[in-house]
């Protein structure tokens, strides 16, 4: 049985998020596919269970990202943060 722990951190700015893994001792950077989001000023993220992260954007959205993805099924039904920043989580 293997066991896979994920070792990396996440960066975020102006219309882009990526993800960084330590793979084989060096650092591998890949960026996320954000979608109808990728326009969008990412202030904040947050790391929850199940390896997903949340993003908050500069026009209240929570975007929800696993895989360098986001998650359509995690966003359905979203108000997000009434169109306020969400600059901290």
């Amino acid at each position: 049985m293997r066991i896979f722990i994920f070792v990396g951190f996440l960066t975020c700015g102006e219309k882009h998020a990526i993800t960084w893994q330590l793979v084989k001792g060096a650092l591998k950077q890949s960026e996320c596919k954000l979608g109808a989001h990728r326009n969008n000023l990412i202030l904040s993220a947050a790391s929850i269970a199940g390896g997903l992260t949340v993003l908050g954007t500069s026009d209240g959205a929570l975007v929800v990202v696993a895989a360098e993805k986001v998650c359509a099924a995690a966003l359905k039904g979203s108000s997000g943060h009434d169109k306020s920043p969400i600059t901290a989580m």
